[in-house]
């Protein structure tokens, strides 16, 4: 190859193949905005998951509650306790009943039936209901002097309130409630 030649080809412009236009590499807020909708998606998908899940537990729940409850007396457990409770008030001193109460209040928790038997607590409208108002003067206001019918609390939920004897701030109020 002569030497012109050569040379030629140094200087000579190479043919470059042709360029595709470079695509617009996104902008920074573009990219938040697409980060954005991603996130939104997930985060419908995890409380659509979220709910399923809170509605099979719930479904489960209900179904075991009541394999559970068909299976227990709860008239007669109820009123058994009911009678049981009252024959305890009426013999605060005798141990021997004392233990029998015990165990017999444990085997009803594992059953999962709670007894509200609340004397010298505070009155509380979810679990009570008045009967009758006293005045005793050492006790705070509002204080159950006395429960008259057990309530009843199974799994959780208050299927019985309690009737109690409340006391009041004032004598004139208790004997104003009485005469009606």
């Amino acid at each position: 190859m002569p030497l012109w030649t050569k040379i030629f080809h140094l200087f000579r412009l190479k043919k470059q193949p042709d360029k595709e236009p470079a695509p617009e590499e996104p902008s920074e807020f573009e990219l938040l905005e697409d980060r954005l909708r991603k996130l939104q998606k997930y985060e419908r998908r995890q409380a659509n998951l979220l709910e399923h899940m809170h509605q099979e537990v719930s479904w489960k729940l209900d179904r075991i509650l009541a394999q559970q409850d068909s299976g227990l007396p709860v008239e007669e457990i109820a009123t058994y306790a009911e009678s049981f409770a009252l024959y305890r008030q009426s013999r605060p001193h005798d141990e021997a009943l004392q233990n029998t109460w015990n165990k017999f209040t444990a085997m009803l928790e594992a059953m999962g039936i709670e007894l509200i038997a609340d004397n010298r607590q505070q009155f509380d409208d979810s679990r009570h209901e008045v009967c009758d108002i006293r005045f005793e003067p050492h006790l705070p206001e509002g204080s159950v002097l006395e429960v008259v019918r057990p309530g009843l609390i199974i799994h959780g939920q208050i299927t019985r309130p309690a009737v109690v004897v409340v006391n009041t701030s004032t004598a004139q109020e208790a004997a104003a409630q009485s005469a009606l």
